[in-house]
């Protein structure tokens, strides 16, 4: 296995860790209704599983510079889409607990967003080769 994938595989289980407590504080402060909890711990793994490939398919193409930022644009709208359309069809058949789920979604997708942008551009941004 490539070794710069286990290398970026560590802090990705560090982000979902702390996407994890930060669930566990989120349903225990703000909604009073650990219950939930049982149904969206899934939503951490998704995101690491999703990350993982997607940074998979990224390190395929560092070879080559404008196929990195290719893959990278699309891989970003892709997911963009795929995580709008899990929202939305959620929402769509699951209306009572749809906003509890959105809430666990999109703060779980700034964690990794976050946790994205700072390790692609600390290794991969300018002025590295």
């Amino acid at each position: 296995m490539n070794p710069a994938f286990i290398k970026y595989l560590k802090p990705l289980a560090a982000v979902t860790l702390l996407s994890f407590l930060f669930l566990i504080l989120m349903e225990a402060v703000i909604m009073k209704d650990a219950s939930t909890l049982s149904v969206y711990w899934i939503i951490p793994v998704f995101y690491f599983l999703l990350y993982a490939a997607f940074h998979y398919g990224l390190l395929m193409n560092t070879d080559n510079g404008q196929g990195f930022i290719r893959y990278y644009m699309a891989a970003t709208f892709i997911k963009l889409f795929i995580l709008l359309g899990i929202i939305i069809i959620y929402g769509l058949y699951n209306r009572g607990t749809a906003t509890g789920f959105t809430l666990n979604f999109m703060f779980t997708y700034l964690f990794f967003m976050v946790f994205e942008v700072i390790y692609l551009r600390r290794n991969y941004g300018s002025g590295r080769t």
